[in-house]
């Protein structure tokens, strides 16, 4: 896909929101189908949350960021006819979203089967936090309750995460959809553990099960994208899986460039109706100067988790 800025994709959306002033978009009509985007600017950083409407440059079905962008690079870091931090929950949905103080937003979901909620908060000077809360409401016989999201990368310099295991960076490389395209912790000794509860057609045809036999030690990846680095860190090691396809986002019309997936599986075992399970994400976006200043960024937000 071409490289896109914000401008041009709040163009495309035009007629069907209305920016009004603070950044902030509201519909255009009561109709449920109808975009609706939340712009917010803080630091470094330019976020657009829009709903799963058509977007003004593509399909609808992307509920999430449809545009990140920074004063260090003003291209979208994600596909613009998809999105990035893509909860498939909200996928498809008319999920709710809402502004949600100053320098955040929310989408929630009530169905009959999963109440869901992400709230996000922009902060200075390039980060996103996000904080996801689901309550099952029926049981299930699965040994987990999986959820998912999925961010579709605009022509990064190459479709490769990198993480760390043993003391050392490894960087995790899928060579087409399916293979090495999940990453387990290193508590995982079985990857078994998390598949023989699938038949094997839900094997086949699920691009996820290709597991690889790389572990990580700790919970977060980084990719590169142009001068950047895009980092997720997570507040749990066990319950994260790490997904990567190197053609997920589609093909990009710059040479030698792709357009991938950068996903990640959250596994809620033993999980019950009415409890509520959350899970904690932090999202940075910020010039790229070595691997290392991605761990410190990781280690301080580590600290200061509040339990």
């Amino acid at each position: 896909m071409n490289p896109i800025g914000r401008r041009t994709l709040i163009k495309g959306a035009a007629l069907a929101v209305a920016v009004v002033k603070g950044g902030r978009a509201v519909e255009a009509s009561e109709n449920p189908q109808a975009a609706r985007m939340e712009l917010i600017n803080r630091g470094d950083l330019s976020v657009l949350f829009g709903n799963s409407a058509n977007h003004g440059t593509g399909p609808g079905g992307y509920c999430g960021i449809w545009s990140l962008t920074s004063t260090h690079q003003a291209h979208n870091a994600f596909v613009s006819s998809y999105a990035g931090f893509i909860f498939n929950s909200h996928r498809g949905t008319p999920a709710a979203l809402e502004r949600a103080g100053e320098g955040g937003a929310a989408f929630s979901l009530q169905t009959p089967s999963l109440n869901t909620r992400s709230a996000f908060t922009v902060s200075p000077p390039c980060y996103v936090d996000c904080e996801t809360t689901a309550v099952l409401q029926n049981p299930i016989s699965a040994p987990y309750l999986l959820q998912s999201w999925a961010s579709y990368i605009n022509s990064p310099e190459d479709g490769d995460i990198h993480f760390r295991h043993g003391n050392r960076w490894v960087r995790a490389h899928s060579p087409k959809h399916g293979v090495d395209a999940t990453y387990c912790p290193s508590t995982l000794k079985d990857t078994e553990d998390d598949l023989r509860h699938l038949s094997r057609q839900e094997r086949e045809n699920n691009f996820v099960c290709g597991y690889s036999q790389q572990r990580f030690d700790e919970p977060f990846y980084y990719g590169r994208i142009r001068n950047m680095a895009l980092a997720f860190f997570f507040d749990t090691l066990e319950n994260i899986r790490f997904t990567i396809s190197p053609s997920g986002g589609g093909t990009s019309v710059l040479p030698d460039k792709s357009c991938p997936a950068w996903d990640w599986l959250w596994l809620i075992p033993d999980a019950r109706p009415d409890r509520p399970y959350r899970l904690r994400i932090r999202m940075v976006y910020k010039p790229f100067t070595g691997p290392e200043d991605i761990l410190d960024e990781f280690k301080r937000w580590q600290k200061g988790l509040k339990p």
